[in-house]
């Protein structure tokens, strides 16, 4: 069950980052005129996930920043103003992981050219502009080496989508081999790393491996810390911060933060290896690499300070037939931070979630997920009373061999989630009937929906990830998004922030329907 719920938790996390929308858009690159019937429906369509992620120790945010991890980022409490297409849509597509503008990207509208689609491809600013009627449309985003992405009756002018770099399917894991001395070692000596890279928080896992001194129990901490983005046999570029957090644990799945070391700076000249290395780790205690880097500023962990977050779950109210997995609060705003987390199996409410923050939060999220592939996230007070209640009672699905791929475009037959609380629905593409963290394609579209319609795959890359006659399989998700005041701004919310706001629903199947392409 843990692996399972790990792997929706992953899923989510890729939903977040393949899918992101702002209100802006740059000049044009590549120009098409279309002419379209009106389309219907103002729903902007977007696949957003669960920024909870379990085990995300901490939501680390910027070097000696107690702050905000993403600053200058969009708003993830409040939901921004859409401008609605009138006749001319200039779609702008960044990296997701960069956010730097991705060039060559194939972008097409559903218009009546081309086998039935409009078809522009980006040019050095990522941007393309068709000229089309007003209200919403379908946009698609094909470029090699990234996640494919739909988003289906998009109603915005200045759409901004982020495509996710497709990681391979094995391969190295860039990372830093690191020595830190601690000057006083707390008593439960069960630490955590939590740090960021080039603004982004480190991911869960970082630590390969840990080395205690024979000689000064404790006082030595030896890892390989995962850097996403760096090159391995490279130096690091811009240095990494990390903190050396004490974290309180048992045997029944209770994960609380009781103090944390001051920063710690990685830096930038720090070669780079692989993490993945397994020969590297299992000898990362007696023979360390030559690119270990000896940190001379040592970690200390101050005066033990007494929990000053303490928020109780009253109730949780679970859809049918789902079961509770675990719950987890962090600061709100991806702060650096504290957390509180408990993955018993025999958990039940009232859960009393007392732990030691020091971002300087005052406001908290909390999340809770099931078993069968629910989770919701909601937004609360320090010394709060918290009840949550489903809202998104049944999964969607897709239909049982109701595919039906023609020439240019395939149709899916879609179940819609039940629940007065569902805002739009996502599909993932993959190629095996167990989903990984690595989709071939994203989709998303209005809640209710009774087909999806995507094409066939342009001309013109390199590696397409899809081939005609091919079998893949389909795993459908539902969102809700509560603040937000209509369907258009739900999802544009969701793509500006990359899936982070503070208060969501979910539901999301864990096993793929086939899919004949």
């Amino acid at each position: 069950m843990k692996q399972k719920q790990a792997l929706i938790r992953a899923l989510v996390l890729v939903a977040a980052m393949s899918l992101a929308a702002c209100g802006g858009g740059g000049g044009s690159s590549g120009t098409t005129t279309t002419n379209t019937p009106a389309a219907g429906n103002a729903g902007n369509a977007g696949n957003a996930g669960n920024a909870g992620n379990a085990g995300n120790a901490g939501n680390a945010g910027n070097a000696g920043n107690a702050g905000n991890a993403n600053a200058g980022q969009p708003n993830m409490n409040t939901p921004p103003a859409v401008t609605p297409n009138t006749g001319t849509i200039t779609v702008t597509v960044k990296d997701a992981d960069t956010r730097q503008p991705v060039a060559g990207a194939i972008v097409m509208l559903d218009n009546p050219g081309v086998n039935g689609y409009a078809q522009a491809t980006t040019g050095p600013q990522g941007t393309v502009t068709f000229h089309t009627t007003q209200g919403a449309h379908d946009l698609h985003v094909f470029a090699d080496g990234y996640i494919y992405l739909s988003v289906l009756r998009v109603n915005a002018a200045n759409p901004v989508l982020y495509i996710q770099p497709r990681k391979p399917a094995a391969g190295p894991k860039p990372g830093v081999v690191v020595e830190v001395n601690i000057s006083n070692p707390p008593a439960t000596k069960a630490y955590k790393v939590v740090g960021s890279y080039k603004g982004h928080l480190l991911p869960e896992g970082t630590v390969y491996a840990t080395y205690a001194s024979l000689t000064n129990l404790k006082t030595v901490w030896r890892g390989c810390i995962e850097t996403p983005g760096a090159q391995v046999g490279g130096t690091l570029g811009p240095p990494a911060t990390i903190y050396l957090v004490d974290e309180s644990n048992n045997a029944l799945g209770l994960r609380y933060s009781v103090n944390r070391t001051n920063a710690i700076t990685i830096p930038a000249t720090t070669q780079v290896v692989d993490c993945g290395n397994a020969n590297l780790i299992a000898n990362l205690g007696t023979n360390p690499p030559p690119q270990l880097v000896k940190i001379t500023q040592p970690a200390s962990f101050p005066a033990q300070p007494q929990p000053n977050v303490n928020i109780n779950i009253a109730t949780i109210t679970l859809p049918a037939n789902e079961s509770l997995g675990g719950v987890r609060v962090t600061p709100a705003g991806a702060v650096l931070g504290g957390w509180y987390e408990d993955r018993n199996v025999l958990l039940q409410p009232p859960i009393n979630a007392r732990f030691y923050d020091w971002s300087g939060a005052t406001q908290f999220v909390v999340l809770a997920d099931g078993l069968s592939g629910w989770s919701m996230r909601k937004t609360v007070a320090n010394n709060s009373q918290v009840q949550l209640t489903a809202t998104i009672q049944n999964p969607p699905s897709v239909r049982t061999n109701s595919t039906n791929c023609g020439a240019n475009t395939c149709t899916i037959a879609v179940q819609p989630a039940v629940g007065n609380g569902v805002t739009f629905q996502g599909i993932y593409v993959f190629q095996t009937f167990i989903p990984t963290k690595n989709p071939l394609w994203v989709v998303a579209f209005p809640a209710g929906s009774a087909t999806v319609v995507l094409p066939r795959l342009p001309q013109g890359l390199k590696t397409p990830l899809l081939v005609k006659g091919g079998t893949y399989y389909l795993l459908p998700v539902a969102y809700g998004v509560p603040k937000a005041a209509s369907y258009t701004q739900a999802v544009v919310w969701l793509l500006q922030t990359g899936g982070t706001v503070n208060d969501m629903e979910q539901y999301m199947v864990t096993s793929g329907t086939q899919f004949p392409y």
